[in-house]
């Protein structure tokens, strides 16, 4: 029974869970590096599979500007195309091998790997894009057409009306592929490009946030709060119900730190997804079905000197971070996490 004296006598003792929290969180800073100053202004984090895109303020005049970093090369690009730009985030689209500006009609495609490099534009683009490779589409007319900058004019590839696709409004689409995933109305539509096929998900309505897939899924918020659809099957799952199954407990007194985040904040790489929790930044593998803590805040609210907020990872073992507990004119810090080996 003398191996029970340690937790009778520390009952209540908040200050061992906490230490032990603490050394965690050291743990996992070992792995953590300086990225981008707090002083860069970053103001947008987003990734590719082999590429991280972020805006900043650049001086002397702090004009906005969008950049580009390769993990595997470690090449930066600062895209002078788009200095003093407003909407970047919303009017370009990013692949890595093109920097897409959409407009309601024209569309301009930029080298990604050169600054300011235009390889062709089109007056039969669309606000709403997106872009796959060396390939951009567009949600023009009621259908979609597939444009290859540098190979002529864009070519349609699915009749919407044909294929009984609702016909609200298409917030936005994206590509895997040879299956691109689109948004119609708060429905998800899953279209195979090489014959213009297209399914409904029979998913739970979209609500606002980020829709993010791979070749086997999506995630998305609904009304239950982020969620995962397989499309083999159409099963759908709470984030948060494989998350409380997925094996993960520090200590007792921060039982709760992996669950999911107040705001939908996740990035896809690999089998896994990166998420924004309650108390840092953690994965959930869904072919493993664990989850993994990568980093832990330092402190809550006014008092925090480390709340990670916007991970955005790439397929070279890469994850990148913004430090938001930093909220002053000094900005916020962008850090690398080093992924080597964490995600089996």
């Amino acid at each position: 029974m003398r191996w029970l004296v340690p937790l009778l006598v520390c009952g209540g003792c908040k200050w061992v869970y906490d230490a032990q929290y603490d050394d965690r969180a050291d743990e996992l800073d070992a792995f953590r590096s300086d990225f981008l100053p707090a002083s860069d202004r970053v103001s947008f984090l987003t990734s590719t599979d082999h590429h991280v895109f972020w805006i900043s303020l650049v001086k002397p005049l702090d004009e906005t500007m969008l950049h580009s970093f390769a993990p595997a090369s470690g090449t930066r690009v600062d895209y002078e195309l788009t200095r003093g730009q407003s909407n970047i985030d919303q009017n370009y689209r990013l692949s890595d091998s093109l920097v897409v500006q959409c407009g309601f009609s024209a569309a301009k495609a930029f080298d990604i790997a050169q600054p300011n490099t235009q390889i062709d534009m089109t007056d039969q683009g669309s606000d709403v894009c997106t872009v796959d490779g060396r390939d951009v589409y567009f949600d023009r007319n009621r259908a979609i057409t597939k444009w290859t900058p540098g190979g002529g004019v864009p070519v349609q590839v699915v009749d919407l009306d044909a294929q009984m696709v609702g016909t609200d409004t298409v917030g936005g689409m994206s590509v895997v592929g040879h299956q691109m995933l689109l948004e119609e109305g708060g429905r998800l539509w899953q279209i195979d490009l090489t014959t213009g096929h297209a399914t409904w998900l029979e998913n739970p309505d979209v609500q606002s946030g980020e829709v993010a897939s791979d070749a086997t899924g999506v995630v998305f918020d609904s009304a239950q709060g982020p969620t995962r659809e397989v499309f083999a099957d159409h099963s759908t799952a709470a984030l948060a119900d494989l998350i409380a199954n997925g094996g993960y407990e520090l200590n007792f007194e921060h039982a709760d730190i992996q669950e999911i985040g107040d705001f939908a904040e996740y990035s896809l790489v690999g089998t896994y997804v990166i998420y924004r929790s309650k108390s840092g930044i953690f994965a959930y593998g869904f072919q493993s079905t664990k989850v993994i803590d990568l980093l832990l805040d330092r402190g809550e609210g006014f008092d925090a000197t480390a709340l990670y907020h916007h991970p955005a990872a790439t397929a070279d073992n890469a994850l990148f971070v913004q430090d938001t507990s930093s909220l002053s004119a000094n900005g916020q810090p962008v850090y690398r996490v080093d992924l080597t080996g964490r995600l089996p």
